[in-house]
Parts: structure tokens; C-alpha cells; sequence
């Protein structure tokens, strides 16, 4: 999500449309210990992809990958 910010040249918002689009259909994990970050980038993550799961550590989101088979895994 955050590499949308580093597009350059005249096609800027051409390709911000069309990863936000790519983004909509994607299945994420995010792994995250620290509550108060965990809440906070999930509400921001659960935004823009089609499903959303998360884990309070790495053994959750092991489970989280075998069970649900994610296009990404962020932690």
C-alpha cells in the first residue's frame, strides 16, 4: 500500500487507479504484536482489500497462511 506513493511521470494517477484495483482482490495476512499498531494498520489495511485477517504473532499467522492461503503476508 505504501509503495503507491513512489509512482513518477505523467501516468501518476493512471496507476494509482490501477493498483488500487489490484489491491480490492487481494486476501492479506498481517502479523502484527503490538496492539495499539495492530488495530490501527488493520482498520487501514481492511480499507482496501477484498479480505483481511490478522494475527497477534507469528504462530497465529502461520495458522492464518495454511488455513487462508494469502496473495500477501505483511509483518
Amino acid at each position: 500500500i505504501i509503495s503507491l506513493q513512489f509512482f513518477k511521470g505523467t501516468h501518476k494517477k493512471e496507476k494509482l487507479v490501477e493498483h488500487t484495483e489490484i489491491l480490492k482482490n487481494l486476501r492479506v495476512v498481517y502479523v502484527e504484536d503490538e496492539d495499539m499498531i495492530r488495530s490501527s494498520v488493520a482498520r487501514i489495511i481492511k480499507r482496501r482489500v477484498k479480505e483481511l485477517y490478522v494475527a497477534a504473532n507469528g504462530l497465529e499467522g502461520l495458522e492464518l497462511v495454511k488455513k487462508y492461503r494469502p496473495d500477501l503476508v505483511i509483518t
